[in-house]
């Protein structure tokens, strides 16, 4: 893809085994906070519009500042991102990706240099499109896969990641790939069709019978990940058949 890095080939790992991994339905608006200043994690779609600005924060000047800022505000989510995942087929029909979306972004690892996250986009046309206009610099993708429930049943498949369970789901692989032993979910609702904000998606093939497809698929992935001593919680309430801590 005109000289973009595959993630999952780039032979990165996660400092920390303890991953966010960063979902946008309304049960996470009170557990956002709850993140660590330190926090590495993986925000996936509109969670970019949660981040904090100084996004990955892992020197101690900019984790004072957020400190402060979040002190003076302290119902304003103030969240690290380290990766932005993105595969919402509808993005580029969102005004606010166009519009709000942060055009300054890391193109390199490791991580830790960088003050914004660094966006890893699908493979798909619709993200191909947003790479070419909005993005043309985003250096990083990844390549979908089979779904979840197609055999092996499950559980991650080496160079991609699966489809099925949702974008959630795919982060999930992505932390898994990135060395977390510990993934923690906030805002991974698995449950109707609203984001944090009040808005709702836009995709008609997400609701109803096609979100308790995804969390089947989802949980499956999660048992997977706990028998070979990876563990997946949720700082909020979730579908999901995972503890909430």
């Amino acid at each position: 893809m005109n000289g973009m890095i595959d993630i999952l080939k780039h032979n990165w790992k996660f400092p920390s085994d303890t991953v966010y991994v960063i979902g946008t339905g309304p049960n996470g608006k009170d557990h956002y906070k709850r993140i660590p200043f330190d926090a590495w994690t993986i925000g996936v779609n509109k969670a970019i519009l949660l981040q904090s600005g100084d996004a990955v924060v892992h020197s101690p000047d900019i984790v004072e500042r957020m400190r402060v800022a979040k002190a003076a505000n302290p119902d304003k989510p103030s969240i690290p991102l380290s990766i932005w995942l993105c595969a919402d087929t509808t993005l580029s029909e969102q005004e606010w990706f166009q519009y709000e979306a942060p055009v300054t972004i890391a193109c390199e690892f490791p991580l830790d240099n960088n003050l914004n996250p660094t966006p890893v986009f699908s493979t798909s046309p619709h993200s191909e499109k947003a790479l070419t206009t909005l993005y043309p610099d985003v250096p990083y993708f990844f390549t979908h896969g089979r779904t979840l429930r197609e055999s092996p049943a499950f559980g991650p498949e080496e160079g991609i990641l699966r489809s099925g369970g949702s974008i959630s789901a795919q982060a999930i692989q992505l932390a898994y790939w990135l060395g977390a032993k510990h993934i923690v979910l906030v805002g991974v609702d698995m449950e109707g069709s609203k984001y944090f904000d009040g808005t709702e998606n836009l995709n008609p093939r997400l609701m109803d019978d096609g979100i308790s497809l995804h969390c089947r698929m989802c949980n499956g992935l999660c048992q997977w990940l706990k028998v070979r001593g990876t563990d997946v919680v949720s700082l909020s309430p979730t579908k999901l058949q995972i503890p909430t801590v």
